[in-house]
């Protein structure tokens, strides 16, 4: 998914599967972050880092009842975070 366009992803999760209830999308810049965006309730991310990862939840049962703006984020992380935090 290296060029994949944030529209292209969300028709893609919403015709994913209901048997799958979690799944794990990966790929590039900007693509992830307007995508990430475009699903979250609240302010925009602006940047995953390289390596970064994003949760998102949705309150629904079925993928194809996800919406735009609905989604809210359970966590951000990544690696180059605790680079300063070595012991």
């Amino acid at each position: 998914m290296y060029h994949a366009r944030a529209r292209y992803l969300f028709e893609l999760l919403k015709s994913l599967d209901d048997e799958n209830e979690t799944i794990m999308l990966f790929g590039h810049n900007p693509s992830f972050n307007d995508f990430a965006d475009m699903l979250l309730k609240r302010n925009p991310i602006y940047n995953i880092p390289t390596t970064g990862v994003v949760c998102i939840r949705f309150d629904v049962n079925q993928w194809q009842k996800v919406k735009e703006g609905k989604g809210d984020i359970v966590f951000i992380d990544f690696p180059k975070r605790y680079k300063d935090e070595s012991v």
